[in-house]
């Protein structure tokens, strides 16, 4: 880039800034460089020019004359006479700020990635939690069909036991009601016998009785006679009478 390059632009910044101001009242003019390096063409013009206070040399009388009775600069301007220090530090404080916005920029970019790992991060437990989520959503849903299952099974082997249990108590009945018949129908028959028995001995002791009866009457005849017969033998009569029907026999 030439002088004439150079001073093109910053007279066409100083124009721009200042208009009231002419190319005589800077001589030279700096545009603060990157990383230290001197400015190369650009299609833009620069953003910021420095420059060095008027010389007599140069600058005229009517310039000098502008410059002092300034009492401020212009309001918005960023131009003011700055010293050859001044403007070292300027170029120093600048490539100091370069490398600190590429340092900030390096800790953004740093702190982007980091916060998109941490975005990956939390998506990925998010997704391992709906997982697990699910997982276990799973597990209660087997263990309460499971439960429903043993419940109902467990449900079913009761009624069947109960159904078990009273059928066992109804055969227990029926069998102590037939063994309970059973048992009437054999003292009724052992009764009956027992009854029959002493009936069967009670007629043949009566037909004995009778039998010797006859007998004693018959010897008795033949002893005194048939038409006198003593009292006694009336009174054994009307007794074998009376145990004939009462089932009863009297001494």
């Amino acid at each position: 880039m030439s002088n004439d390059d150079f001073w093109a632009s910053c007279q066409q910044v100083a124009d721009s800034q200042l208009p009231e101001l002419t190319a005589a009242d800077f001589p030279m003019c700096f545009q603060v460089p990157s990383r230290g390096r001197m400015p190369q063409r650009s299609p833009t013009p620069p953003t910021r020019c420095y420059a060095y206070p008027p010389t007599p040399v140069v600058a005229s009388a009517a310039a000098m004359e502008r410059q002092r009775s300034a009492s401020a600069p212009p309001p918005g301007s960023e131009f003011d006479s700055l010293s050859s220090m001044d403007v070292f530090s300027l170029l120093m404080a600048d490539d100091g700020g370069e490398e600190e916005a590429q340092a900030q920029r390096a800790q953004q970019a740093r702190l982007a990635q980091m916060q998109q790992q941490q975005q990956l991060h939390l998506a990925q437990q998010r997704a391992e939690q709906q997982q697990w989520c699910d997982a276990a959503s799973m597990l209660v849903l087997q263990h309460a069909r499971r439960q429903q299952q043993e419940a109902s099974a467990w449900e079913a082997r009761r009624e069947e036991e109960q159904r078990a249990a009273l059928q066992q108590q109804e055969q227990e009945r029926q069998r102590w009601e037939l063994h309970r018949w059973r048992e009437q129908q054999e003292w009724q028959r052992l009764r009956q016998a027992e009854q029959q028995q002493w009936e069967a001995k009670r007629r043949m002791e009566g037909e004995a009785w009778e039998r010797r009866r006859q007998e004693q009457a018959r010897e008795w005849e033949a002893l005194h006679g048939p038409r006198t017969r003593p009292q006694s033998l009336d009174l054994q009569r009307s007794s074998a009478t009376s145990f004939t029907a009462g089932g009863s026999r009297s001494s």
